[in-house]
């Protein structure tokens, strides 16, 4: 009797210890960030990021990734990799702002029969080109739309699209207005 009562403290002894090393080893775990998506940063591969962050929003060059409680509008280069990107929070305000002039477009229609150079001229050069062969340029507003420019073959701008980079709705442009 005495004899199973010691084998029975020496496994719960045994039970104890192990307990005791899962608990130290979850805690290291937590403290060094084990588990825990890392920030993106310029150079990462856009196609990786896939596997810690669910992507909300994809049209080549953009990127929209959920992170945490946050979304992370990145522009990719033509290797995949993040070349520039901005922080978003639910409530569309910018958390964290990596070279993106971001810009405010009060009012669309007015730009139309803008020509190429005259839009480039005020708001610098565009953030991204959307579509095939990269021809639409793109720029990202301060409040998280991707507003789009389509010009004629005079360079004439004659259509803009705007899009909500936090809707999720690639085919449901926010906004168009054409001439």
């Amino acid at each position: 009797s005495l004899s199973v009562s010691m084998k029975l403290a020496a496994l719960e002894g045994d039970q104890m210890k192990r307990i005791s090393a899962m608990i130290v080893i979850l805690s290291v775990m937590l403290l060094t960030g084990c588990g825990h998506n890392k920030d993106i940063s310029v150079g990462d591969s856009v196609y990786e990021l896939m596997d810690s962050y669910e992507s909300d929003f994809y049209w080549t060059p953009i990127w929209v990734y959920h992170t945490e409680n946050n979304f992370t509008v990145v522009i990719q280069d033509r290797t995949a990799t993040v070349q520039d990107f901005v922080v978003f929070s639910k409530d569309r305000e910018v958390i964290k702002n990596r070279r993106i002039d971001l810009q405010d477009f009060d009012d669309l229609y007015g730009l139309l029969g803008t020509s190429k150079n005259e839009i480039e001229r005020i708001y610098g050069p565009a953030h991204c080109r959307v579509g095939s062969g990269f021809i639409n340029p793109g720029y990202i507003t301060a409040d998280a739309y991707l507003v789009l420019f389509y010009y004629d073959t005079s360079d004439m701008l004659t259509c803009v699209s705007k899009f909500d980079l936090l809707g999720s709705i690639l085919d449901d442009p926010v906004e168009v207005v054409s001439v």
